[in-house]
């Protein structure tokens, strides 16, 4: 191993192509084939996104009591950015740079982050009565309106929700709305563990997981850890690479997140790397860890189950409780169902971006299809530890 590959060697080299880094364009052509469209059509409607991200954490940075969410719409022709009070300047300037129409919405009366905030306060207090089983909620961006699913211990007592009383939220832009019953079941995508490898149980054929980005303290680069989704994450498992790279170890959990889908887990008798599978035996570097995702922007997948493949961010810190009655919150939601079991834990990404976790199906009511959910990358100091973080170059 050369001093300039200490994480063995990877699949695309460090090349801009128009000022598009190559495994950028990679997923664009991914991309293209996942949602059956040219691959002209998918740069010319998503290539530029990674400014948005940029655009949209610099106004969380600056004004986090008042971004009321970000999203791509009108089949990514239109960009929309509110705020809870008046539009900022800097916005305004913003959103010149970006080469679509944006939409700059002021006075709406709430942020995303008083959103989230009432909407897990109000899941703590609905779990903590000892006759509701699990709680699903989501939250409207547009209205300011959250809605919480209830699913009761006892399954005649559909009608109790009108017992459940919940005071009114501080902000009067935010309202709450309860409902009897859950969306289509929370269903881990697979029973045991891998990530961007395989993993599996000891002497197990069946599929697994798959393991997500590695982890490095904030305190030393050489100790390092696998992660995973928390359901996945086992006593013990068997750590496999790509058969072009071939070779296994034994790993074990170490901790699991009590409101989030991750796990952390020993990385065995093999070398941590900042590197992860985009694809079959395809790797890159992690680069950077996304932490402003917006509705309408185009994400990719690896699992082991299903491969490579494409989707559209729908909704945004979405949450609800395990069958085991443990709370899976932050989680983002695609518009397709892309995954199945085995795919769990895998990498969410884009170009050198580390988005999240896999975590599995998802569907916010029961009217609507279940599609694919992850859990963001950026939530690992939340969910593992502030000591922890994505190992990146």
């Amino acid at each position: 191993m050369s001093a300039d590959t200490p994480d063995g060697p990877v699949t695309y080299p460090d090349v801009l192509i128009d000022d598009l880094p190559l495994v950028e364009l990679v997923d664009l052509r991914l991309a293209a084939k996942s949602l059956g469209m040219s691959y002209e059509q998918a740069i010319d409607r998503y290539a530029w996104q990674s400014e948005l991200n940029e655009i949209g954490e610099r106004l969380l940075r600056t004004y986090p009591g008042e971004l009321s969410g970000i999203a791509l719409v009108e089949s990514a022709a239109k960009v929309r950015i509110g705020f809870k009070n008046e539009v900022p300047d800097e916005a305004v300037t913003l959103a010149r740079t970006l080469p679509v129409e944006v939409e700059l919405r002021g006075r709406k009366g709430f942020s995303e982050s008083e959103l989230v905030e009432v909407m897990e306060d109000a899941h703590d207090s609905l779990r903590a009565r000892p006759e509701v089983r699990q709680v699903q909620g989501r939250y409207d961006i547009d209205t300011g309106r959250i809605t919480l699913g209830v699913r009761f211990n006892d399954a005649t007592a559909k009608n109790r929700v009108a017992d459940l009383q919940l005071p009114p939220p501080a902000n009067p832009a935010i309202s709450i709305k309860l409902e009897s019953g859950i969306g289509a079941q929370m269903i881990p995508e697979d029973r045991y563990l891998r990530g961007g490898g395989h993993l599996k149980r000891p002497g197990d054929s069946r599929s697994g997981c798959t393991s997500g980005f590695n982890l490095v303290s904030v305190t030393s680069v050489t100790v390092r850890a696998a992660a995973s989704a928390r359901h996945c994450a086992l006593n013990t498992l068997v750590y496999s690479n790509h058969s072009v790279q071939g070779g296994s170890t034994t790993i074990s959990r170490v901790a699991v997140a009590a409101n989030y889908d991750l796990g952390r887990l020993t990385s065995g008798s093999m070398i941590t790397t900042r590197t992860f599978y985009s694809d079959w035996q395809s790797s890159r570097y992690v680069d950077s860890v996304g932490t402003s995702p917006f509705r309408g922007q185009l994400i990719c997948k690896f699992g082991i189950r299903t491969g490579a493949g494409c989707s559209t961010v729908k909704l945004i810190n979405e949450f609800i409780d395990d069958p085991d009655g443990r709370p899976v919150r932050g989680l983002v939601v695609m518009a397709a169902r892309i995954t199945e079991r085995g795919d769990s834990g895998g990498p969410w990404y884009y170009g050198g971006t580390a988005w999240g976790f896999h975590q599995g199906t998802y569907s916010p009511n029961r009217l609507e299809a279940k599609t694919s959910a992850f859990t963001p990358a950026y939530l690992v100091p939340t969910a593992l530890g502030a000591q922890w973080k994505i190992y990146r170059r």
